[in-house]
């Protein structure tokens, strides 16, 4: 009998209590990991900390939600840095859902930073046209779709 089937015959139960305790030790112990910034993450973070008030930032926000929870934060920090040291920030992306994801982080950081007039009211307008476009670009390939189903269902018939 090799390994693989011993493992396969223990009770759950014991598995599940051995991941209970895995997970709950930390917790009790609060234990803390390290944190290391890297010299590009430092570089990133002087750079725009040397940029005088009122310089002109591009941010790109190219990604999407399947990796929004890595990115996420770091875009927010970014964000926070930029409003903090008075930058603007001028938007641009190349993902459909890049944007409006964007139009929902600016309605938070709008309550913490008094943004004014800077460029990126601009932005959120852009955002209001691009949700529209892609409105539009939803409802014509639901209406492609149709037509196509419904030019495939009669040609055989």
């Amino acid at each position: 009998m090799n390994i693989f089937n011993k493992l396969a015959t223990i009770d759950r139960r014991i598995i599940f209590l051995l991941i209970g305790i895995v997970v709950i030790i930390p917790l009790i112990l609060k234990l803390r990991m390290p944190v290391r910034i890297s010299q590009e993450v430092r570089s990133a973070y002087e750079t725009l900390e040397d940029l005088p008030a009122g310089s002109v930032v591009l941010a790109s926000i190219d990604y999407d939600a399947t990796s929004a929870p890595e990115l996420t934060p770091m875009f927010r920090a970014f964000l926070r840095q930029c409003f903090r040291n008075k930058l603007k920030v001028i938007y641009t992306g190349h993902l459909a859902i890049g944007l409006p994801l964007l139009a929902a982080w600016m309605a938070v950081l709008r309550g913490q930073f008094d943004l004014g007039n800077a460029p990126h009211i601009f932005a959120e307008r852009q955002l209001e046209f691009a949700g529209e476009v892609l409105k539009q670009k939803s409802l014509f390939s639901a209406q492609k779709r149709r037509i196509h189903q419904h030019t495939h269902r009669h040609v055989g018939g």
